[in-house]
């Protein structure tokens, strides 16, 4: 019985000493090899829409006065929004802030000097063909104080999609170029299933893009008015950047 005991650990011993000395031997070409590679794309297109940010300002010592004054510029834009179709949807009015103010004379003494009445809006022309005609009216009706101007594609996601799918073909491209070139001791290289892809965060860039003070504002429009050709829309640039990890065959 003992020998018995004996016989069976030291075949279990040589079973394993032969696993571990098949495992060392066995080919290195089994195991799997990969292909990391990147593709960028970036795809232009104009501009069809440009959101304007702007505010009205009154200012009077009385108080009730600066609000009417402040009263009265709204009623005008509304007029605006109106004759250019503007829907509710793309206006954003905010609430009034009064705001007193006080000065001080050459001597040191302070003084009050009214109530300052600013209300912050916001529209979206999605006319674009409607944008310079409309800031010269808008400057017209007394605003003086334009914040921001930002021209934008409508459909972002789409064109965006479109970058992503140009991108991934770029990686694809590229991958098969390196099998190409790739010597591998005569052996050709050929591209396997997709490992994984992922995506790297990228921007959007709009070439001749502006942000607007209000005297650049009053400049460009009065330029517009003397018959100049401002066209400040640029394109909107997007890009996409892919990475994509191929088994190799």
């Amino acid at each position: 019985m003992k020998n018995s005991s004996i016989k069976v650990i030291k075949l279990i011993g040589v079973l394993c000493i032969c696993f571990v000395l098949f495992g060392a031997c066995s080919p290195q070409a089994s195991e799997k090899r990969f292909v990391s590679v990147t593709g960028r794309s970036s795809i232009s297109k104009s501009p069809d829409q440009v959101s304007i940010s702007f505010s009205v300002f009154s200012k009077d010592r009385d108080l009730s006065a600066a609000k009417k004054k402040n009263d009265a510029a709204i009623l005008k834009l509304k007029e605006l929004f109106e004759k250019y179709k503007i829907e509710q949807k793309n206006i954003s009015i905010e609430r009034v802030n009064i705001n007193p103010r006080s000065r001080y004379r050459d001597n040191g003494d302070e003084y009050f000097d009214g109530y300052e009445v600013v209300q912050n809006i916001a529209v979206l022309i999605t006319k674009i063909e409607d944008y310079e005609v409309f800031l010269t009216e808008l400057l017209n009706t007394g605003v003086d104080r334009i914040y921001n101007v930002g021209f934008s594609v409508a459909d972002m996601r789409k064109l965006m999609d479109e970058a992503r799918v140009e991108a991934v073909k770029a990686a694809e491209e590229k991958a098969l170029l390196l099998c190409k070139a790739a010597t591998n001791s005569g052996k050709p290289l050929s591209l396997g299933k997709i490992i994984s892809i992922s995506e790297e965060p990228t921007g959007m860039f709009q070439r001749n893009y502006y942000n607007y003070a209000a005297q650049n504002m009053k400049e460009a429009a009065d330029y517009e008015a003397a018959g100049g050709n401002f066209s400040p829309m640029g394109q909107i640039e997007v890009s996409a950047e892919i990475s994509v990890v191929f088994e190799l065959e």
